[in-house]
Protein backbone atom coordinates (compact mmCIF):
# COMPACT_ATOMS: atom_id res chain seq x y z
CA UNK A 1 0.00 0.00 0.00
CA UNK A 2 2.79 2.44 0.78
CA UNK A 3 4.80 1.51 -2.30
CA UNK A 4 1.92 2.22 -4.36
CA UNK A 5 1.33 5.30 -3.10
CA UNK A 6 5.12 6.70 -2.99
CA UNK A 7 4.61 5.55 -6.93
CA UNK A 8 1.77 7.28 -7.59
CA UNK A 9 3.92 10.26 -6.16
CA UNK A 10 6.82 9.92 -7.90
CA UNK A 11 4.55 9.51 -11.36
CA UNK A 12 3.23 12.98 -10.30
CA UNK A 13 6.81 15.12 -9.59
CA UNK A 14 7.56 13.08 -13.31
CA UNK A 15 4.37 14.92 -14.71
CA UNK A 16 5.11 18.34 -12.83
CA UNK A 17 8.43 18.60 -14.50
CA UNK A 18 7.08 17.42 -17.85
CA UNK A 19 4.86 20.32 -17.50
CA UNK A 20 7.47 22.60 -16.42
CA UNK A 21 9.43 21.33 -19.99
CA UNK A 22 9.73 25.12 -21.21
CA UNK A 23 10.50 26.85 -18.14
CA UNK A 24 13.82 25.36 -16.42
CA UNK A 25 13.67 27.50 -13.28
CA UNK A 26 10.28 25.88 -12.23
CA UNK A 27 11.84 22.46 -13.74
CA UNK A 28 14.99 22.53 -11.60
CA UNK A 29 12.84 23.58 -8.83
CA UNK A 30 10.57 20.83 -9.04
CA UNK A 31 13.29 18.88 -8.86
CA UNK A 32 14.28 19.80 -6.07
CA UNK A 33 11.69 19.14 -3.96
CA UNK A 34 11.70 15.91 -6.01
CA UNK A 35 14.64 15.40 -4.58
CA UNK A 36 13.92 16.59 -0.70
CA UNK A 37 10.73 14.36 -1.16
CA UNK A 38 13.14 11.28 -2.00
CA UNK A 39 15.32 11.84 0.90
CA UNK A 40 12.60 12.81 3.63
CA UNK A 41 10.76 9.10 2.60
CA UNK A 42 14.46 7.35 2.42
CA UNK A 43 14.40 8.76 6.34
CA UNK A 44 11.40 8.06 7.05
CA UNK A 45 12.00 4.26 5.92
CA UNK A 46 15.69 3.90 8.15
CA UNK A 47 13.03 5.48 11.00
CA UNK A 48 10.79 2.23 10.42
CA UNK A 49 13.30 0.15 10.19
CA UNK A 50 15.30 1.41 12.77
CA UNK A 51 11.50 0.91 15.00
CA UNK A 52 10.96 -2.37 13.71
CA UNK A 53 14.25 -3.99 14.46
CA UNK A 54 13.88 -2.65 18.07
CA UNK A 55 10.64 -4.19 18.49
CA UNK A 56 12.40 -7.45 17.32
CA UNK A 57 15.12 -7.40 20.07
CA UNK A 58 12.69 -6.87 22.39
CA UNK A 59 10.34 -9.46 21.38
CA UNK A 60 13.46 -11.81 21.26
CA UNK A 61 14.95 -10.52 25.03
CA UNK A 62 11.40 -11.48 26.34
CA UNK A 63 11.13 -14.95 24.74
CA UNK A 64 14.71 -15.49 26.24
CA UNK A 65 13.83 -14.79 29.59
CA UNK A 66 10.41 -16.36 29.44
CA UNK A 67 12.21 -19.72 27.96
CA UNK A 68 14.99 -19.12 30.76
CA UNK A 69 11.83 -18.71 33.48
CA UNK A 70 10.27 -21.46 32.22
CA UNK A 71 13.65 -23.87 32.58
CA UNK A 72 13.90 -22.65 36.06
CA UNK A 73 10.81 -23.70 37.01
CA UNK A 74 11.45 -27.03 35.33
CA UNK A 75 14.68 -27.79 37.35
CA UNK A 76 13.00 -27.05 40.26
CA UNK A 77 10.25 -28.96 39.83
CA UNK A 78 12.88 -32.00 39.11
CA UNK A 79 14.94 -30.82 42.53
CA UNK A 80 11.35 -31.41 44.36
CA UNK A 81 9.92 -34.34 42.69
CA UNK A 82 13.92 -36.12 43.19
CA UNK A 83 13.56 -34.39 47.01
CA UNK A 84 9.74 -36.42 47.62
CA UNK A 85 11.35 -39.60 45.30
CA UNK A 86 14.43 -39.59 48.15
CA UNK A 87 11.83 -39.25 50.96
CA UNK A 88 9.53 -42.20 50.12
CA UNK A 89 12.50 -44.78 49.50
CA UNK A 90 13.61 -43.81 52.89
CA UNK A 91 10.46 -44.03 54.09
CA UNK A 92 9.89 -47.35 52.59
CA UNK A 93 13.53 -48.80 54.15
CA UNK A 94 12.85 -47.20 57.59
CA UNK A 95 9.31 -49.13 57.06
CA UNK A 96 11.35 -52.27 55.64
CA UNK A 97 13.42 -51.86 58.69
CA UNK A 98 10.76 -51.83 61.25
CA UNK A 99 9.27 -54.46 59.85
CA UNK A 100 12.02 -56.68 60.03
CA UNK A 101 13.25 -55.35 63.55
CA UNK A 102 9.71 -56.66 64.50
CA UNK A 103 10.02 -60.05 62.48
CA UNK A 104 12.97 -60.39 65.07
CA UNK A 105 11.20 -59.56 67.71
CA UNK A 106 8.08 -62.26 67.13
CA UNK A 107 11.03 -65.18 66.61
CA UNK A 108 12.47 -64.84 69.65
Amino acid sequence: MRKEQEEKEREEWKRKIKEAENDKETQENIKQQQREWEEEKKRQMRKLEEKERKRRERHKKQLREKQEELENKRKKFERERDKEEQMIEEEREEQKKERKKKERREKE
